[in-house]
């Protein structure tokens, strides 16, 4: 129960905020969408996925991960699933601090009910790239069980990365200081349907 009360105080009080739920970037005040996958992930003329593209994939979602948490970080691992194997972090690491489960719904009038597990563990002790691998993977037609919502919150920073698919990652803050250097850093890489609210959000006419 320490652990939940964790999570809710920092989605309430530092994220200010109801619920944590997708789509990340849109429920929150502050944050960034960033384009992970570049163009088509089929070769041409066929449904053969392209490597370079999931290389690319790959490639900038550990940048920007490795941008926001530190090996020495402890951070918040939120899965959300309909499915009765919650078990996706085990896969990874058995070195966590705390863990907890419960059934959970994004608001009180929604019929779709889900199983959110929670995970708190130190950077270090999380194979993390292969997460991001997997992540983007799963949307790619793989069957690997990863097919579930995952958030990861930085505690110390108060800022969620969300990879929601091969195609985008949301990064949202409890302020837009955190997360300015990926802004800055990263720039040709935010999502142009996005990038008029973004910029806003920095003051920036670009």
């Amino acid at each position: 129960m320490k652990l939940l009360k964790q999570f809710n105080e920092l989605i309430t009080k530092k994220f200010k905020v109801n619920a944590l739920g997708s789509p990340v970037f849109y429920n929150f005040p502050i944050g960034i969408r960033f384009e992970i996958g570049n163009g088509s992930p089929f070769e041409k003329n066929t449904k053969e996925i392209k490597k370079s593209y999931v290389e690319n994939c790959i490639f900038r979602a550990n940048k920007i991960f490795q941008d926001i948490f530190n090996n020495n970080d402890e951070v918040i691992i939120v899965i959300d699933s309909n499915e009765d194997n919650l078990s996706i972090i085990e896969t990874l690491t058995s070195d966590y601090i705390d863990c907890f489960s419960f059934d959970c719904k994004y608001d009180e009038e929604d019929e779709c009910v889900f199983k959110r597990l929670l995970y708190k563990v130190k950077v270090e002790s999380v194979n993390f790239l292969r997460l991001i691998e997997e992540i983007i993977w799963s949307d790619l037609g793989r069957m690997n069980g990863f097919n579930s919502s995952i958030y990861i919150i930085s505690i110390a920073n108060e800022t969620i990365y969300f990879l929601y698919d091969d195609r985008g990652l949301d990064v949202v803050a409890s302020n837009k200081v955190s997360i300015e250097s990926l802004y800055y850093k990263y720039n040709d890489w935010i999502l142009e349907y996005d990038r008029d609210k973004i910029n806003l959000l920095f003051d920036i006419q670009l």
